[in-house]
This record gives C-alpha cells, sequence and structure tokens, in this order.
C-alpha cells in the first residue's frame, strides 16, 4: 500500500503494508491531538490583558499668590528697658516726652489772668499757707490743691532743672517767685540748691549739672 506524507520537508511517498498504514495514521492522529491540547494550554496559561486605566483629566493648577508686603511703622517700636525708681512712682511719661494737646479750655483766676495747664513733674507752692509740695501728675491740671484746703491756680510757671550728686537729673515746672530755695532728690533724698536764673525764667541747680 503507498502512503503519501506531505511535510516542510517535501513530498514523499512509501511502500507499507495495511497494518503498518494504519499504525502510521493512527500515529498521525495522536500527535495532532496532542498538537491542539498543548496550544489549549498555552492560551489558557497566558494572563489577560490588564486594561490600561483610564487618563484623568488634569486639573488647572491655581496660580501661586506673592505674599503681600507688611509694613512696620518703626516709630511704635521702643527699646525694653529696665524701669527705675522715679518710672515705677510717677510712670514712664514722668519727663513728658510724649506730648498731648493741651486742653482749650481755661479758667480765670483773676481778670485777665488765665490760669496755665501744665502735667509731669511739679513743684507748687499754696499762695495762701507758703507750704511747698512735689508731685507729678499724668493728667493736664491748673490748679493745686494745698492740704489746707486752699486751691492755687498755676500761673507764672518756671522751667526747674534739677542735678543731684548721684547722677539724677529731673524737670520740674514751679510757680515759685523766690530767688533761691533747696529741694531733695527723690531718687536719693539729698538736698540740691536751686537758684533763679538772671533773666527770672527758670531755676537751675547752684555750682551747675554734675
Amino acid at each position: 500500500m503507498e502512503i503519501k506524507i506531505i511535510s516542510e520537508f517535501g513530498k514523499n511517498s512509501f511502500e507499507v503494508t495495511a497494518s503498518d498504514a494504519r499504525r502510521i495514521i493512527g500515529l498521525a492522529m495522536e500527535l495532532h491531538r496532542d498538537e491542539e491540547d498543548s496550544a489549549v494550554k498555552n492560551r489558557k496559561a497566558e494572563p489577560a490583558p490588564v486594561p490600561k486605566p483610564e487618563a484623568m483629566p488634569e486639573e488647572p493648577e491655581e496660580p501661586v499668590k506673592e505674599a503681600e508686603p507688611v509694613e512696620l511703622d518703626l516709630s511704635q517700636l521702643r527699646q525694653t528697658k529696665k524701669a527705675s525708681r522715679v518710672e515705677n512712682l510717677f510712670g514712664s511719661d514722668w519727663k513728658g516726652e510724649h506730648k498731648e494737646e493741651k486742653p482749650e479750655q481755661k479758667r480765670e483766676v483773676d481778670p485777665g489772668i488765665e490760669a496755665e495747664y501744665v502735667k509731669g513733674f511739679i513743684i507748687a507752692k499754696c499762695e495762701k499757707c507758703g507750704k511747698i509740695k512735689g508731685y507729678c501728675t499724668k493728667e493736664y491740671t491748673n490748679a493745686h490743691t494745698c492740704e489746707c484746703g486752699h486751691e492755687t491756680f498755676f500761673h507764672d510757671m518756671k522751667q526747674l532743672y534739677l542735678d543731684c550728686k548721684c547722677g539724677s537729673h529731673f524737670k520740674y515746672q514751679t510757680n515759685l517767685q523766690t530767688s533761691e530755695f533747696s529741694y531733695k532728690c527723690i531718687n536719693c533724698g539729698a538736698e540740691v540748691d536751686l537758684k533763679l536764673n538772671s533773666r527770672r525764667t527758670a531755676y537751675t541747680t547752684i555750682g551747675g549739672a554734675y
């Protein structure tokens, strides 16, 4: 019996018996089934393709805001320092560095004379009993009330500059009219001699500043 085999090697013819022919055909069919089974297994082993994620729409970026410049008023900054004894007694503004507008309203003492408004360190003399008292006021005032109850209105006020040997310097306003007098330093308690200048406009320390 002649059997023809066509393959990639060409076309071949063989003379075989009927039994060998059946065996060859059976072997060919068995090989064919093995190849189909192998192809099916390979297809199952391949992983299923993963779907690509859909691209998310990009959100528009917000513009970066520039920081607004901060204005600093250096005039409001004040150097921190230890308060002196005088500042503890009368406040940090005892020198009268921060000026305030004086009130427009004034009370008449005598016809044609108006009381002066002052604040800060004051040395006042009672015009009735003659007692002298020094004090500090943070508010403007135009009169001094003595312990005797009399009210002395301020006029013809003069500057007074007290310079003590302890190194303290104080500026007062006074209604005194005497040529010379002594007053205690509020820092150390020592007596300081003062005199009215030749123009009779201010009191200064006798001997000058120390």
